[in-house]
C-alpha cells in the first residue's frame, strides 16, 4: 500500500510540474485586499467574524468557511452557533490560542495551537498544520490520484484575515490518461475589534 501511495505522490508531483502552469484556478481578483509583506505574530491577534465574506458583495459565505475551522484545521460540533473567533498568543509566542464565541461573546470552543506542531510562522503568513493538509491520495476502479493541500493565513493591509487554500496534484484516469493542475481558494474574514491582550499561560 505504501508503494502505491509513493507512486501516486511521485506521479502527482511530476504532473503538477508538467501541467500546473497552465491549469491554475483561483477565485482572487482585483476586489480582494492584498496581504502585508512582513507581519508579526501580534498582527494576527484580535476578534474576527467567524464567517467569511465575499469582498464583491460584502456578504457572509456559507458553511465550511469558518475561521475557527480554518485555523485549527478541524471541524467542530457547535453547528452555526459560533459567530466570532478570537486569536491571541502566549507571552513567548509559542502558543496561538483560538477561541470560538457565540453572538453574545460567550466562549463555546477553544484550541491551543503549538508552534512547530500545529502551525509555523513564515515570513509573511502562518502555515496551518493538521489532518486536512499535506499529501492525500486515493484510488478507485476508474482513476488514481494524489494531491498536496496547504492552508495559510495572512493579514491584509486593513487588518482583516486572508485564508489561502491550495490543492495541487494529479493522477491517471483509467490508470493511463494523465491529468494535473492546481486550485487556489482565497477566503476573507472581517476584523471586529482591536487586538486582545496577551493571556497568561497556566502554570
Amino acid at each position: 500500500m505504501r508503494t502505491v501511495g509513493a507512486y501516486l505522490q511521485f506521479g502527482a508531483t511530476f504532473l503538477t510540474v508538467l501541467f500546473g502552469a497552465g491549469c491554475v484556478r483561483t477565485n482572487k481578483n482585483a476586489l480582494w485586499p492584498e496581504p502585508i509583506a512582513n507581519p508579526r505574530m501580534v498582527d494576527f491577534k484580535g476578534l474576527y467574524s467567524n464567517w467569511s465574506v465575499d469582498p464583491a458583495v460584502d456578504q457572509q459565505g456559507g458553511p465550511g468557511l469558518e475561521l475557527f475551522d480554518f485555523v485549527t484545521d478541524r471541524s467542530h460540533q457547535y453547528g452555526t452557533r459560533g459567530s466570532q473567533t478570537e486569536l491571541s498568543e502566549s507571552e513567548d509566542g509559542s502558543v496561538l490560542r483560538v477561541r470560538l464565541l457565540d453572538q453574545s461573546g460567550a466562549e463555546i470552543g477553544q484550541a491551543d495551537l503549538r508552534r512547530g506542531i500545529d502551525f509555523e510562522f513564515a515570513h509573511d503568513h502562518l502555515d496551518i498544520k493538521g489532518p486536512f493538509v499535506g499529501w492525500h491520495s486515493n484510488a478507485s476502479n476508474l482513476a488514481a490520484y494524489a494531491e498536496r493541500r496547504t492552508s495559510q493565513l495572512f493579514v491584509s493591509r486593513n487588518g482583516e484575515l486572508l485564508g489561502r487554500r491550495s490543492s495541487s496534484g494529479g493522477g491517471f484516469l483509467f490508470y493511463f490518461i494523465p491529468a494535473g493542475g492546481k486550485t487556489i481558494e482565497w477566503i476573507l474574514w472581517r476584523k471586529l475589534s482591536s487586538a486582545t491582550e496577551r493571556w497568561p499561560l497556566e502554570q
